[in-house]
């Protein structure tokens, strides 16, 4: 792929009338774009605009986890873990695994960047039982209240 045609087509696309879900989705592709080209402060930049245009959670954490991978990529450490910080709340909240393991994940980097290699193990550590364990304990705990409902309704229903 051409990452640097891609990147001028999106930043010209930006300019054409469009949703706000759309102008953020342009916005995030740009930012990757412009990330992956070396173009930290143009990424940064785009992801803050996805974050304008974000409607909900899901796309605000998209946003803010894409302006942490952008500090990362400078070993802007402070300010890539005071995004974190902002995020990991909002994810946590929405019951969003896979934005909440990013950002575990997110925070490891930064923090082995630092030199804190505890608190990167902690973090990166955390980024598995986010994504894979707590989903499935959360599956497991509905399936069982759904058969205590289901338990219930029977029970209570006449001939019984």
């Amino acid at each position: 792929m051409r990452f640097d045609a891609a990147l001028r087509l999106a930043r010209r696309g930006r300019e054409l009338p469009a949703s706000p879900s759309l102008l953020h989705d342009l916005a995030l592709f740009e930012g990757d774009l412009a990330r992956d080209t070396g173009d930290a402060p143009g990424s940064v930049a785009a992801f803050e605009r996805a974050l304008v245009h974000a409607g909900d959670d899901a796309q605000r954490c998209a946003a803010h986890l894409g302006i942490a991978a952008a500090h990362r990529a400078t070993a802007a450490t402070d300010a890539g873990l005071a995004v974190l910080d902002r995020v990991e709340p909002i994810a946590s909240a929405a019951g969003l695994a896979a934005a909440s393991s990013r950002a575990a994940y997110l925070r490891g980097c930064l923090q082995f960047a630092r030199g804190d290699v505890a608190a990167s193990q902690a973090a990166q550590g955390l980024s598995f039982w986010t994504l894979l364990i707590f989903p499935l304990l959360f599956t497991a705990g509905m399936s069982l209240v759904e058969l205590m409902v289901a338990l219930a309704i029977a029970s209570a229903l006449p001939g019984r």
